[in-house]
């Protein structure tokens, strides 16, 4: 049996919901019990209804809304209905429910009611701000309510002595392209905690536009050699996204070789350089290129487990679009897969740089890729034949014969050559 739609002063809701005069008119419960019961046109035509009742029925919504035994559609209705009532014990509600609520949908259908009901919903929160037990709720509220109304309350929030309520006003301030924001978020790069600080770089990273007038790179190098991991490799994701935006070629550049040597850098952690990896492939740029290959020809100081960053590498030098990168990209692949020392290398490592070189078209790869069928690992046989179909899909099957009739052949190429025959 579902809760009654009434409620009083005596049922388990809070103070603030319990103070409300308690209604009982029919008119109420049968609105109420058709919305419940019904689909999702009649309960879009009923909470059209529900506004024409008056103030009295702001009490019960929100009891249902917290309490009731409701599903996920009917407490969005609630929601919409009580947008409609421009009330702060509603915007306290509807934030409550925002912030707490593990549904991502009524998380975002009350953030967009709190932002439709405007400079009430705003006010309303931003006085729960002087209230040192309400402060936390109003705060992450006002973060998630994406409206330029919020900026004020939220610069207020940016430099409030609780550090997680500061990086949640950071993070939302970010995708606000107003100027009252940039300097807050070139400050808090300087913030006594990471987890602001983490905040303002990666939201920094999203602002190609004020390149033009800020030095943003000069102002997120420092945070590459930051403690912290998550700052610095933030770090390294913005610069490389900034980089890969700016229009002038010196911009891009520069920040290459910020990158690069931060990647050089002894004391840099794996999970950086493959960070600082990453964000160098989205740099199209021929020095992006030159740090990349590096990493394969072990001119750098990387220990022989740092596998994953050179699988990144791999990955980054096949994501090249420009042709002549592409080409030089594809040029050092081949180089890379015909050295001595590649047959000594993990599984990972040799898969990802033969898929690269597909990605890369890389056509004269072929007999090469030919010739490391005597590789006996089955997947990375299937991963070398996959690439010549698709490098090399009309002429592989006459390749792979002629191979075959050479003399002396070992015994391991002469099986892989059969397998791949059988593919075609």
């Amino acid at each position: 049996m579902r809760p009654s739609t009434h409620c009083s002063a005596q049922d388990s809701a809070p103070a603030a919901i319990a103070s409300f005069q308690a209604i009982t008119t029919a008119e109420f419960d049968a609105l109420f019990e058709q919305l419940v019961a019904g689909d999702f046109q009649a309960r879009w035509d009923l909470a059209k209804q529900f506004p024409d009742l008056g103030k009295v029925a702001i009490a019960p919504l929100i009891w249902q809304l917290h309490y009731g035994d409701l599903d996920t559609e009917a407490r969005w209705f609630i929601i919409r209905i009580l947008g409609k009532f421009n009330q702060p014990a509603v915007v306290a509600a509807i934030a409550k429910l925002m912030v707490q609520t593990d549904e991502t949908e009524l998380s975002e259908i009350a953030a967009s009611t709190l932002a439709e009901m405007g400079p009430t919903a705003v006010a309303a929160l931003t006085d729960l701000l002087d209230q040192p037990e309400q402060r936390p709720l109003a705060a992450r509220a006002l973060a998630k309510i994406r409206s330029v109304s919020t900026i004020e309350p939220l610069l207020k929030i940016a430099v409030d002595p609780e550090p997680a309520l500061r990086s949640l006003a950071i993070e939302a301030l970010g995708s606000f392209h107003d100027p009252r924001v940039t300097p807050i978020l070139l400050g808090a790069l300087a913030d006594p905690d990471s987890q602001p600080q983490r905040e303002a770089v990666a939201a920094l990273g999203r602002r190609p536009d004020l390149l033009p007038r800020y030095d943003l790179l000069a102002a997120l190098t420092p945070c590459l050699a930051n403690p912290n991991l998550p700052v610095s490799t933030a770090a390294a994701v913005s610069i490389g996204r900034l980089g890969s935006r700016d229009s002038s070629q010196t911009g891009s550049k520069a920040a290459v070789q910020v990158l690069g040597e931060s990647l050089l850098h002894p004391a840099r952690s794996e999970s950086l350089q493959v960070a600082a990896v990453r964000a160098l492939g989205w740099i199209e740029h021929s020095l992006a290129l030159d740090y990349l290959s590096r990493v394969l020809t072990k001119d750098l100081d990387l220990a022989e487990s740092a596998i994953a960053v050179r699988c990144e590498a791999v990955g980054a030098l096949s994501q090249f679009t420009q042709p002549e990168l592409q080409a030089a990209a594809a040029a050092d692949l081949l180089n890379y897969l015909e050295q001595p020392a590649f047959r000594e290398q993990p599984l990972v490592l040799k898969q990802a740089v033969v898929l690269g070189l597909a990605r890369l078209n890389a056509t004269q790869a072929a007999d090469s890729l030919i010739r490391h069928l005597d590789e006996t690992e089955p997947r990375l046989r299937l991963h070398i034949i996959a690439a010549l179909r698709q490098l090399v899909p009309q002429t592989a099957p006459q390749r792979l014969r002629q191979q075959l009739q050479q003399p002396d052949l070992s015994a391991k190429l002469k099986a892989g050559l059969e397998d791949g025959l059988k593919f075609w």
